[in-house]
């Protein structure tokens, strides 16, 4: 069973990665080489250090604004929690799903013997927070100097569909509690009966563990500011990135378009987001918002290389801190 399980995730991650290759591919055959080549001689280093410190600044607050919806279930400095968001994003990173969010659940069990029926509904509720700045980036269209095209409608619809479904799943959980979880529970009726009723059981606790937002209320200002401050570093960050090259990105433009890269990262990517980062960023800067596809692709690739690097190092530095081995990390997926 266990080398049948690890030969359909070799299968995935190679599908995914196939996916990936071929997006690079289209990529580099619709630019001119050459001529990013040519750009990236102009990066001036003082705002890559500064948009690399921007980067990893909004995830530190996002990381912060988790500690806050954690509060309730567990108590984790601000320096663990960092480690465990963190480590969390490596194996993002690298699976071809969305595990990583699984994944801090057992590194906090790992850290603090938290159970993970209470500790996953905490990471629902934040994803949810992640999901909210589509709501602010529906209002901008209309100010927006923005060519919308059919991919970035699906984008968005898409995204408002997932936040929407979230949004009701917590309402109905506080509402309803024995509804949604019935409702939950009928997508696993195809499951072995011991399996089912294990997950049936997970189910419950976690539906129970979603109440976890009511103990937040006095919270709930915090969670929704550090989601705008995130969101105003990332902004800052896509800024300065393009500064690095030359080019001055309106505030509006950036928050709106890295807005929109930041939120496609809750879908499936490939392996380290290769081939889907690029053709986002085009989809994005270039096809929406008019700015040359070689600046685009020279600012952005460079951006993608560099967050990959700090994602990796900073991950795997955490894992250390946590005591979790690589193969340790992995191995829950």
């Amino acid at each position: 069973m266990q080398k049948t399980a690890t030969y359909k995730q070799i299968i995935k991650f190679l599908i995914s990665l196939g996916v990936g290759l071929l997006l690079i591919y289209l990529w580099l055959h619709f630019i001119d080489v050459p001529e990013m080549f040519r750009i990236l001689k102009k990066i001036s280093l003082f705002w890559v250090l500064l948009s690399a410190f921007l980067y990893l600044f909004a995830y530190y607050l996002r990381s912060l604004r988790w500690k806050v919806i954690l509060e309730p279930v567990e108590t984790v400095n601000a320096r663990e929690v960092f480690y465990l968001f963190m480590a969390g994003m490596l194996v993002n990173y690298i699976i071809p799903i969305r595990a990583g969010e699984i994944t801090k659940a057992f590194f906090l069990k790992s850290l603090k013997g938290t159970y993970v029926s209470r500790s996953l509904p905490t990471i629902f509720i934040d994803k949810m927070m992640d999901l909210f700045p589509v709501v602010l980036l529906i209002i901008l269209l209309p100010i927006m100097p923005i060519k919308l095209n059919s991919i970035i409608i699906f984008l968005l619809s898409s995204l408002l569909v997932i936040f929407l479904l979230f949004l009701t799943i917590i309402w109905l959980a506080l509402r309803k509690a024995h509804s949604i979880t019935l409702i939950l529970q009928k997508f696993f009726f195809w499951l072995p009966e011991k399996s089912r009723e294990k997950v049936f059981q997970f189910i419950a606790l976690f539906v129970k563990g979603l109440a976890v937002i009511q103990k937040n209320k006095k919270e709930i200002h915090l969670i929704f500011a550090l989601t705008i401050l995130a969101l105003l570093f990332d902004t800052l960050y896509i800024i300065t990135m393009f500064k690095a090259f030359g080019f001055t990105l309106p505030f509006l433009t950036g928050l709106f378009g890295y807005g929109l890269v930041n939120l496609s990262y809750i879908l499936p990517t490939p392996p380290a987001q290769i081939g889907s980062n690029e053709a986002v960023y085009i989809i994005v800067f270039t096809f929406a918002f008019g700015i040359g596809k070689n600046l685009v692709s020279a600012a952005l690739g460079f951006a993608h290389l560099l967050t990959g690097t700090l994602i990796f190092l900073v991950g795997i530095y955490s894992l250390n801190r946590l005591n979790i081995g690589l193969q340790k990390a992995f191995a829950v997926q």
